[in-house]
């Protein structure tokens, strides 16, 4: 009879807890506003998804003792990023550099990618780098694949779109079955290059991201609304669970003895730049409209120098 009332407990719990759990696929997308906790998401998730990774990779090793060691799993990331491998101990993550992603420098199999900000790195509007999509012609593409046939040496081109295509396939683990993640987050999806878009199944849009804990302590405790966008089916949901009552509340913990990221982390790149001479306004109307200037001012300041 307990066991049965343990049993029905259970079950209701889970069903309870069921709302708030994340499912992730290979590709895991976050996006949101300026401080809807896009960042911090993300590297908890990195933070989640490596020692998940590691801990099945070291499991593998210790009973498969007599056979060779399979390497462990690393988490590569385009900020700075620290996350804990034992009790006490923590490790930096290592340095995600383009060639990673395009495929000219391979990832440990099994291994984690985080890259913040990707609209900056695939934008949308880049349709032109052949890097990120393989823009030739018809006529190039049948050459390309000839020379290809031939066993001759060609240009290749899309290789940002072929590495998230077949991010599953490449760096799989075949002797663990540890599969890798690709963890992104952007402002805004939309911004992301199309073919890059349509490789994450679901986004999970986040808003109202707040901290909590007891008056004169660290705070210990996050609250964060976050609905689901399925890419393949993008503007029906967002038609559909565009409401507050579509949203869910995910709660979780705060880092309490170490910090994940810094949250000002591209804070440098301010340094430098001069403060003008500030002038006030001196009445209530203006006619001037506020334009960006057409000068290309990021060389025009190279020139200078």
């Amino acid at each position: 009879m307990i066991f049965i009332v343990i049993l029905v407990v259970l079950v209701i719990l889970f069903f309870i807890i069921r709302p708030y759990i994340r499912r992730y696929d290979t590709v895991i997308a976050y996006t949101g506003g300026l401080g809807t906790g896009k960042s911090f998401l993300s590297t908890e998730t990195a933070e989640v998804q490596i020692r998940k990774a590691r801990s099945a990779t070291r499991f593998y090793n210790f009973w498969h003792w007599s056979q060779p060691k399979q390497p462990m799993p690393e988490l590569y990331s385009s900020i700075p990023v620290q996350y804990r491998v034992g009790l006490f101990k923590k490790r930096y993550a290592l340095k995600l550099l383009p060639e990673h992603l395009t495929l000219q420098l391979a990832i440990i199999p099994g291994s984690v990618v985080f890259l913040d900000e990707i609209d900056v790195f695939c934008n949308q509007y880049g349709l032109t780098n052949p890097n990120i999509i393989d823009t030739s012609s018809k006529k190039e593409l049948l050459i390309k694949k000839a020379k290809k046939a031939a066993g001759e040496e060609y240009a290749d081109t899309g290789l940002v779109d072929e590495e998230i295509r077949l991010f599953r396939h490449l760096y799989t683990n075949m002797v663990t079955g540890v599969e890798p993640k690709l963890i992104v987050n952007s402002q805004a999806t939309s911004n992301i290059v199309t073919v890059i878009r349509r490789r994450m199944n679901t986004v999970f849009v986040l808003s109202t991201f707040r901290k909590w804990g007891l008056p004169f302590l660290p705070k210990f405790l996050y609250t964060v609304k976050c609905r689901n966008i399925t890419i393949t089916d993008e503007i029906t949901n967002t038609s559909e669970n565009n409401s507050e009552d579509n949203m869910r509340l995910i709660i979780g913990f705060l880092p309490l003895f170490y910090r994940r990221y810094n949250s000002h982390c591209y804070h440098h790149r301010a340094d430098g730049i001069p403060f003008a001479k500030e002038t006030e306004w001196q009445r209530m109307t203006t006619e001037r409209l506020l334009k960006c200037p057409l000068d290309d001012l990021h060389n025009k300041s190279k020139t200078e120098e």
